[in-house]
């Protein structure tokens, strides 16, 4: 997930504005960027595993007799998505398709194809497809959604996911990725009542409490922004970026020892991320530790930061 964090106040500062603003925790600029980090999203009864996670199966490939038909073409195409072959899958999706293009699961299926191989233009053309091909199938909407979200365009994002929502308002996946794009626009009134309807439909996914809290600090509310982030990592607890928001609202709560530990364990998860770096080091100014502190701005600064080289310039020597 891209993040961004504003250091242009110093730490030391009142709480308030400064520290609010400090921990302007970053929402997804891509929505999810990683398996937004939808990914994190509970998986789709539609969507094979493999869709969600992006990873690959060690399963030995199912042999299959040679198509005669459509249907045959597109059961072996979900077989080798399954197997996590994307280009078999796609060879035989676009059989089918040849074969019967009315069939509105065909063109559904190709597109997540397409949207996990991150050929986000050829999904929304299928998913488009789909939907005109089915308009009350809440999923073919809800997955045209998510590809507007992936590409920046958040209103017709949300236009999407109002219609999956009055399909179906017990998905709580439709709920967090409408909050999600409400957040993307900063509209944090309304992300925040589809975080809460997403976590009263299912309380178990660290990311919606995440992704609240991510909300909750933007509008101010830094104990509520803590309890989120602090739910999140007791569900998860090996994600980097829930120890790093949290860290945030810790900073912004002026407590600078906790908010280095957190900075810290994202660092131990995932030490390639120049904006823990600068978090850290801004943490240990606060705390009054400069000897820490520029050596955490170095360390940011040197895998390309240009905040943690303002930062440093502005500690001296």
């Amino acid at each position: 997930m891209v993040c961004y964090i504003y250091v242009g106040e110093t730490l030391t500062m009142p709480l308030a504005a400064s520290r609010i603003r400090f921990i302007s925790v970053c929402l997804c600029v891509a929505l999810l960027a990683s398996a937004c980090r939808g990914e994190n999203a509970p998986e789709q009864t539609a969507i094979p595993t493999l869709a969600e996670s992006g990873g690959e199966t060690s399963q030995a490939p199912t042999p299959f007799p040679e198509p005669q038909n459509a249907a045959e073409f597109f059961a072996r195409g979900k077989a080798a998505y399954e197997q996590g072959d994307l280009p078999a899958a796609l060879a035989d999706f676009n059989a089918a398709i040849e074969l019967d293009s009315s069939q509105a699961e065909y063109l559904h299926q190709r597109g997540i194809v397409y949207f996990v191989s991150g050929n986000y233009e050829f999904a929304l053309a299928d998913f488009t497809g789909a939907v005109g091909l089915n308009p009350t199938n809440s999923e073919f909407i809800f997955w045209r959604g998510r590809t507007y979200s992936y590409t920046g365009r958040p209103v017709e994002a949300i236009a999407d996911y109002d219609v999956a929502i009055r399909l179906n308002a017990t998905n709580a996946e439709y709920f967090f990725w409408r909050g999600a794009a409400y957040a993307f626009q900063q509209q944090q009134d309304p992300a925040i009542a589809d975080f809460n309807r997403a976590i009263a439909l299912d309380s178990t996914n660290a990311n919606y409490y995440h992704w609240r809290g991510n909300a909750y600090a933007f509008s101010g509310n830094v104990d509520q922004a803590l309890a989120d982030q602090t739910n999140a990592i007791a569900l998860s607890g090996t994600d980097p970026e829930h120890f790093y928001a949290r860290g945030l609202a810790f900073a912004a709560k002026g407590d600078p020892i906790s908010a280095t530990a957190d900075f810290t364990q994202a660092i131990i998860l995932n030490g390639e991320r120049s904006e823990f770096y600068l978090a850290r080091g801004l943490a240990y100014k606060m705390a009054g530790n400069s000897e820490a502190a520029r050596a955490d701005l170095q360390r940011a600064a040197e895998m390309g930061n240009t905040d943690a080289a303002s930062e440093l310039a502005a500690l001296g020597s």
